[in-house]
């Protein structure tokens, strides 16, 4: 009863460590890069769902949506006029200046919000009791929210005409741009649809693990191992890399100690990547010397 309680804990943590790293491993697959403004983003998600629920009085699900749209108009603007800009600096560059809007995203939220820790109400309280399982409801909104998300997310990149365009961005940039693809307008929708999933991200699990500026951080260094653990770029890799994080956190937090689950989660991590470096889905580069 116990496993059972803790498979759904783990399976909504999870779900928000796969939108994160999904995010992650498209902006990795389509601009090359690793975004160090990631977990701001995903902060600043679960803020603004705060204040437009707390302060605003709005519903937390439309406040989740205003919030996850203003994150993906953020994306899109950032990379078309910063990202862009630096599009033939090196990467030493590229990185620092991830590394400088993550600043000023956490600076600038703390000046607004305060570094305090907030309190999201739930948008389903309670607790259902199934024998001697207790299941927050919140928990199972989480899973759902996630699943319909990647569903569109998956649908709108299998069947959608800029789904198509950005596959093919992230295949070869230069041949999707004689093949008549808009690479720059791509890469900026890229951006605004990951920015999208993080924000999403935060809200889900404010209601949980409650919301502050500082909390950025963490999420990004989780975030990155999942996608690096199911395999950086892809998309499938960065949901089993995700999922599997959330079920061994909450696994050893039930059943050994809530001190060490850090510690089992990079243990783990450790030693898949030692068995497979390209991690649980990826693929291992072609034409790399083996040092």
């Amino acid at each position: 009863m116990i496993a059972l309680q803790q498979l759904i804990n783990g399976l909504a943590l999870g779900s928000v460590y796969a939108l994160v790293a999904i995010g992650l491993s498209l902006i990795w697959a389509t601009a090359a890069l690793l975004d160090f403004a990631f977990g701001q983003v995903f902060m600043l998600g679960g803020i603004l769902t705060w204040s437009l629920v707390v302060v605003a009085g709005m519903p937390l699900v439309p406040a989740m949506l205003i919030a996850a749209l203003f994150a993906a108009l953020l994306g899109y603007v950032v990379e078309r006029s910063l990202y862009a800009r630096l599009s033939t600096a090196d990467h030493v560059t590229v990185l620092i200046a991830t590394i400088g809007f993550s600043m000023i995203l956490q600076d600038g939220a703390t000046k607004l919000w305060g570094a305090e820790t907030r309190a999201l109400p739930e948008a389903f309280g309670g607790v259902w009791h199934i024998g001697e399982i207790v299941v927050r409801v919140h928990y199972l909104f989480i899973v759902a929210s996630a699943v319909v998300l990647i569903a569109l997310f998956h649908a709108g990149l299998r069947w959608t005409r800029l789904g198509i365009a950005l596959r093919a961005v992230a295949e070869n940039r230069n041949v999707a741009a004689m093949m008549g693809v808009d690479v720059l307008r791509m890469l900026g929708l890229g951006f605004g649809a990951s920015y999208l999933l993080a924000a999403m991200a935060g809200a889900l699990i404010g209601p949980v693990t409650y919301v502050a500026t500082t909390g950025g951080t963490a999420m990004m260094v989780k975030g990155v191992t999942a996608a690096v653990l199911g395999g950086f770029g892809s998309l499938p890799g960065a949901l089993v890399g995700g999922l599997a994080i959330g079920l061994i956190e909450s696994l050893s937090a039930g059943y050994l100690s809530s001190a060490f689950k850090d510690v089992f989660v990079f243990g783990f991590f450790v030693a898949v990547l030692l068995v497979r470096p390209q991690g649980l889905l990826g693929e291992r580069p072609v034409g790399v010397s083996e040092l």
